[in-house]
């Protein structure tokens, strides 16, 4: 009994010093968001500012134009959510639920398009977005990433998963393909939409890329690049860079605790599953 005591001290304090290194830097961003120039350039490094700076977030917020910023990302990030949801809900319900011919190979040519690399298609889909007319639009930062197929491969596995029998009494009671979808399946499926939500919003809420491509009034930047385009105006203030990350970072955050639950039931779904 004393062995595995002492076994399993050891892995917690493994386990806390490892976490510790992980959230050592997010912890410093903090501190130096709050800490004047000085003190952020000071060796040893100062964890605890002597008079916190708030006014480091108002100058991120006024000069960096992060407020604006903030609105734009707040935006574009949530109607993309929103119809990429639909969208491969939808696509996803086809997939799993519908008979029709060819469905099969369609789907496996579907997934395929994921061993693209990104990259690869940034001049073509640069190319259309430039043919409709919609450069320096927020629908050029939106239409992109209405599409995913790894979210209607996400999301048919769990669709894959609840029984077709419900659909079948659904049918027999009058109802629609849309009222099954609707009724049926998307509630039954949230742990699925929390998870592609989640994964959704971090990376249309952190890319940078594609918005330095297709934005070039400062009207529409969004965070990532209102941050960027800042840094090589202030690139002395790191205390001011900082308070600006630390304002892309809440969000990010608010989103998680929001959906945490559905992210947490959507592992161990799929860890039964597999």
């Amino acid at each position: 009994m004393q062995p595995n005591r002492a076994q399993a001290t050891r892995l917690h304090i493994s386990l806390l010093a490892g976490s510790l290194l992980m959230v050592a830097p997010f912890l410093w961003m903090i501190s130096a968001s709050l800490q004047t120039l000085a003190e952020v350039e000071a060796f040893p490094p100062v964890w605890i500012p002597g008079v916190p700076q708030w006014q480091n977030y108002i100058t991120s917020l006024v000069e960096y134009q992060t407020a604006r910023a903030l609105v734009n990302s707040t935006v574009v990030t949530l109607v993309s959510v929103a119809g990429q949801l639909l969208i491969c809900s939808l696509s996803a319900y086809a997939f799993s639920r519908l008979r029709f011919r060819g469905r099969d190979q369609f789907f496996l040519l579907y997934l395929a398009t994921m061993m693209i690399p990104h990259y690869v298609t940034i001049i073509p889909l640069y190319t259309l977005v430039w043919s409709a007319g919609l450069i320096d639009t927020y629908a050029a930062l939106i239409v992109p990433g209405l599409f995913s197929p790894f979210g209607t491969f996400l999301l048919r596995q769990f669709f894959n998963q609840i029984p077709i029998s419900l659909d079948e009494a659904t049918l027999i009671d009058g109802g629609s393909h849309w009222q099954i979808f609707w009724y049926v399946i998307l509630p039954l499926a949230r742990p699925g939409l929390g998870a592609l939500g989640i994964f959704s919003f971090l990376g249309i809420w952190n890319t940078l890329f594609w918005p330095v491509l297709v934005i070039n009034s400062k009207e529409l930047f969004t965070l990532p690049l209102a941050l960027a385009m800042a840094q090589g105006q202030f690139v002395s203030l790191i205390n001011v860079q900082m308070a600006g990350a630390v304002i892309a970072c809440v969000p990010v955050i608010v989103m998680f605790l929001l959906l945490q639950r559905q992210f947490i039931e959507s592992l161990a779904l799929s860890g039964m599953k597999g």
